[in-house]
């Protein structure tokens, strides 16, 4: 069972190693599957050995093999990081259809947190994938169309207010990635799924300004606390409601 698992965890180790290149040449409108990948540096062409998920980083000391530049932490972090979300999520959801789409969930909500840190904004055909690919794999599981309008309108609707509210506080790409969310999640997963995201925006903005790092008005990419609550409340959203419902009574 040790091997299964440890297969696993490469596989979405290499499945991160992807996702940096989506998260790298789709803001540029660059084809990311076909073409070689290149050294941010010095251009130089990456042959196999230096593509070998968190094993190239670790042999060359975290260094490009050609002109010796450092190479950005942030490359091993997410193929580690992608990595333990596919463990995580087959632990939770076994090897079922429902892990599948948990999984392609997890990849776009990634990439798009990714982007989002770098280019500060969320590109429309990355978040239009994500519908197509949301609503087909629904379909394929069975929900009715209802459920899926019902959870892109919960996932859309509050975030649009804010939107609106806010006047530029939140981003239109925060608006359409959080109905995205919802038709994979479902409107109940989805209401978590934003709470979650607004607790731990709102602890880690305030963290940042009381270190001095950012300040009352300085923005702050929202995307990766989405991508948190959704990745949390589809791993364990079920769990957490029913224990909510129960500690307050209402079951």
């Amino acid at each position: 069972m040790t091997a299964i698992w440890l297969l696993i965890f490469l596989f979405g180790a290499a499945v991160g190693s992807f996702l940096n290149v989506c998260a790298w040449r789709i803001p540029q409108k660059e084809p990311f599957i076909l073409g070689r990948s290149l050294c941010p540096q010095c251009k130089h062409p990456l042959g196999a050995r230096d593509l070998i998920p968190l094993f190239s980083f670790i042999c060359l000391q975290g260094r490009c093999r050609y002109c010796h530049e450092k190479i950005s932490l942030r490359y091993p972090l997410v193929e580690l990081i992608s990595g333990f979300l596919f463990v995580a999520v087959v632990l939770v959801h076994g090897f079922s259809f429902l892990a599948v789409v948990n999984l392609v969930l997890v990849g776009i909500l990634l990439t798009a947190a990714l982007i989002d840190l770098e280019w500060l904004y969320v590109p429309n055909r990355l978040v239009f994938f994500g519908l197509i690919c949301g609503t087909i794999l629904s379909f394929r599981f069975g929900v009715p169309i209802g459920a899926l309008v019902f959870g892109a309108f919960m996932g859309t609707v509050p975030m649009l207010a804010i939107y609106l509210v806010s006047r530029g506080g939140m981003g239109a790409g925060d608006v359409k990635l959080s109905g995205m969310i919802g038709v994979f999640l479902g409107w109940r997963l989805t209401a978590l799924a934003l709470f979650l995201s607004f607790l731990s925006g709102a602890v880690v903005g305030m963290g940042l300004v009381i270190i001095g790092k950012k300040g009352r008005k300085d923005a702050i990419p929202f995307v990766p606390f989405l991508a948190f609550g959704a990745v949390v409340a589809s791993l364990w959203g079920i769990d957490i409601i029913n224990w909510y419902l129960t500690f307050s009574g209402l079951k």
